[in-house]
């Protein structure tokens, strides 16, 4: 895509007023030159006005916003049967038929319109600007404009009677192609003219290259501070600390490993605080039920032998029992062995 650099005819008349008879002519009919190739290639733009020709730095006028034109071809039927009842165009440009019969559209509707920003170069305004979007599109189709030379009685009657004839009501009554406007302004082109002044153009830009460049410059500084940490220098008293002194701010990466170990230190907490309630339930069960062995023992006191001492410590009897069985063990893995 063509980078162009240069303002729009709809700004430069806002700022500079009506333009000059021959400069007017001019821009028409390149403008007319360039719907003729469309012309012949088969398309219509659908959406000619001011805003959408683009003057350079050279006096050359591009045809800008191609998004509306249609390719007039029997396999794109398709597309026809999709746009035949939208109504696509500005109110101020736009020709009668596109608000009726827009699926009947064809290279004589941008001549209606470019006849229209025709009129906006040489008046400064457009061919009806008081009313609603809805009243607009109603008097293209039924209302004449003011006469061009009651608003500015220096254009040629001739010139006046181009502008009228491509603007007529009916397609029939037009020019039939943008090359019969060429030729109907020769009589105002044959001539060069000069390209527009400086002050008329917007402020000139660098290089595209070089703004490239200076934003990958950037990009590639941002991304070396996000890896490495940075220190600010704090108030007195905010976050802590005292009068002029400095913390560290991580890094992106420093943040997610901090991040990381410290999800990690939580889920092993976790796991130590689970086991340590764990093991603290099962002591407390221990506890629960050594008072009910307690009881039980008490209560076999009474099946005793009689030579046996009911005073004896019963925790003797055990360790002393478990001190013979362990004897007899060691005797039996000895004589094993």
């Amino acid at each position: 895509m063509e980078y162009v650099e240069g303002i729009s005819l709809h700004q430069l008349v806002k700022r500079h007023g009506p333009l000059e008879i021959r400069r007017a002519a001019h821009y028409i009919a390149q403008t007319a030159a360039g719907l003729e190739h469309a012309h012949q290639c088969g398309w219509v733009h659908r959406d000619i006005k001011p805003g959408n020709l683009l003057l350079n730095r050279q006096g050359i006028v591009k045809i800008l916003d191609m998004g509306l034109a249609r390719f007039f071809e029997e396999r794109y039927e398709l597309t026809k049967r999709y746009d035949e009842n939208a109504v696509i165009g500005t109110a101020d440009y736009i020709s009668p038929e596109q608000s009726t019969t827009p699926h009947e559209v064809d290279i004589r509707s941008d001549i209606y319109s470019l006849g229209a920003t025709f009129y906006f170069l040489l008046t400064g305004r457009a061919p009806f600007e008081e009313g609603t979007v809805a009243q607009k599109l109603l008097w293209h189709q039924v209302r004449k404009p003011p006469p061009i030379r009651s608003l500015r009685p220096d254009v040629p009657r001739a010139m006046e009677a181009v502008v009228e004839k491509m603007m007529a009501k009916s397609r029939r009554e037009r020019f039939q192609t943008p090359k019969e406007v060429v030729g109907a302004l020769a009589a105002w082109t044959w001539t060069p003219i000069p390209p527009p002044s400086e002050s008329e153009m917007p402020p000139r830009r660098k290089d595209p290259a070089s703004i490239l460049k200076r934003i990958a410059q950037r990009v590639r500084e941002a991304q070396a501070r996000s890896q490495s940490p940075a220190r600010v220098s704090s108030p007195s008293g905010a976050f802590g600390t005292s009068p002029g002194t400095s913390r560290d701010i991580p890094s992106s990466s420093q943040v997610l490993s901090a991040q990381a170990s410290n999800d990690a230190g939580q889920k092993s907490g976790e796991s130590i605080f689970n086991y340590s309630n764990m093991v603290g339930e099962t002591a407390n069960s221990a506890v629960q039920v050594a008072p009910t062995v307690s009881d039980k023992a008490k209560s076999t006191t009474h099946l005793r032998p009689p030579d046996v001492n009911p005073d004896v410590n019963m925790t003797e009897d055990v360790e002393t029992s478990m001190g013979t069985a362990s004897a007899e063990g060691s005797g039996q893995s000895r004589e094993q062995l």
